[in-house]
């Protein structure tokens, strides 16, 4: 029911070849896995940072198109140390059965402030705010919390599982 990637952005492996050419076989051989969750550093969909540096750019260009086909439901993003949820993203468009891209990697660290306006359009909240997710995964949906360090819930969201029909692969 679960398959956690983890995957290097940029730090010791490129974006582009062998570990794009791995992700699209690993995503490949859970068609039928209902939850699988990429989880890495640098954010495609950044909350603080430029949304054109080069690591963000080339994980959009090779990894967000294989999320797109697999119809993975959420990825795990780090590296701005914000509270951020994306729209629901296909091909960088509002979809609603696209993918959402969480994070930014901000339980222990100095927060940032996001970005604002037409420059972060894709985001659906961002906050400067220490945070864990809690994930309930069920049959069918994944439910998350967003609590701070305190202890306090301040978010509350589902993304429903990938639908098999969704799942197509082109080797």
């Amino acid at each position: 029911y679960l398959s956690v990637v983890a995957l290097d952005s940029f730090h010791t492996n490129p974006v582009p070849g062998p570990q794009t050419e791995w992700l699209g076989g690993v995503l490949a051989a859970r068609r039928n896995v209902p939850f699988v969750v990429p989880l890495y550093h640098v954010p495609a969909y950044p909350s603080c940072r430029s949304f054109g540096g080069t690591v963000s750019v080339a994980i959009r260009a090779n990894w967000v198109p294989l999320f797109d086909e697999a119809g993975v439901r959420f990825v795990f993003e780090n590296h701005d140390h914000a509270y951020k949820v994306t729209q629901p993203l296909r091909a960088g468009q509002r979809d609603p059965a696209g993918t959402r891209y969480l994070g930014d990697g901000a339980w222990a660290v100095t927060t940032r402030a996001p970005a604002t306006g037409a420059k972060a359009a894709y985001l659906e909240r961002a906050e400067s705010r220490n945070h864990v997710f809690v994930v309930t995964l069920h049959p069918g949906r994944a439910e998350f919390v967003a609590v701070d360090p305190q202890g306090n819930e301040f978010d509350r969201f589902t993304i429903a599982a990938r639908s098999s029909e969704k799942r197509s692969f082109h080797q």
